[in-house]
């Protein structure tokens, strides 16, 4: 999903959670000709659960769900005024004092939400930038975040991860000499499946051990000669992770071992 700036002064909005009933039983009839008036059925909505505090519906990639059927994604934050003043002056101008998106929200069905704060862990204490790249669940179901937080020019790489109501639990540094990720996944065992790239050598996909200290290298496919790219990453309820790549209409499937 990409943004423009003038998206970020987009109104707050309620998100219609339950779909809508109908309210008749009366289906539609077929129209033997295009002036012919059909009977239409009447919906109802029948419930509305707010997201956010700040109310807005913008996110950060694409939201996912638990099986409890919660739903977790990262809300851009507010505008700050500074910056919608700027950009209405000039659309190219840079956001200087907007947050970057980094909390992560979950939503339960009846609207219950939870807050993920990466920028309050240990290591993000004093930081000039905290942005949430990804989220992922692992095979129980807890929450980890992929989260940049730099200090100066500084920056690094971490896997957060949280307990069930919210709070900090963990983290690893991601090992930046190996790579800089960019989407995550978790498999049925616990290693993590990462994709970005390394410095000065190109795209890398890259199974990550759940401790963090080690990376198993994914090859391309047997038909093709370039890196492996991946998108659209979701674990199945084998414990393997099923993928798309670019250009391609097949679903691929990958277990911890890289086959």
């Amino acid at each position: 999903m990409s943004l423009n700036h003038s998206q970020l002064a987009v109104r707050p909005i309620a998100w219609i959670a339950a779909a809508c009933l109908a309210a008749t039983s009366t289906m539609p009839q077929h129209a033997s000709s295009p002036q012919e008036a059909l009977d239409a059925t009447a919906l109802q909505a029948t419930k509305s659960v707010r997201f956010s505090a700040s109310q807005s519906l913008l996110w950060q990639r694409t939201p996912i769900c638990d099986a409890n059927s919660n739903l977790y994604y990262v809300p851009f934050p507010a505008a700050d005024p500074r910056d919608v003043r700027a950009t209405q002056k000039n659309p190219e101008a840079k956001l200087r004092f907007t947050k970057k998106p980094s909390e992560v929200l979950r939503v339960s069905p009846s609207g219950k939400k939870t807050l993920f704060e990466p920028s309050r862990i240990a290591v993000a204490a004093g930081a000039d930038v905290v942005r949430t790249l990804d989220i992922a669940l692992d095979a129980n179901g807890s929450l980890s975040a992929l989260v940049a937080i730099a200090h100066g020019e500084k920056q690094k790489q971490y896997l957060v991860s949280f307990g069930d109501d919210g709070r900090y639990r963990s983290h690893l540094e991601i090992l930046q000499d190996e790579i800089t990720v960019g989407r995550i996944e978790f498999f049925g065992s616990g290693a993590v499946l990462v994709s970005g790239h390394r410095n000065l050598v190109g795209p890398r996909v890259a199974i990550m051990s759940a401790g963090g200290d080690s990376y198993l290298d994914v090859g391309p496919m047997p038909e093709a000669s370039e890196p492996l790219k991946i998108e659209h990453l979701v674990r199945g309820g084998d414990g393997r992770i099923y993928f798309l790549t670019p250009g391609k209409k097949s679903v691929y499937v990958m277990g911890a071992w890289g086959g």
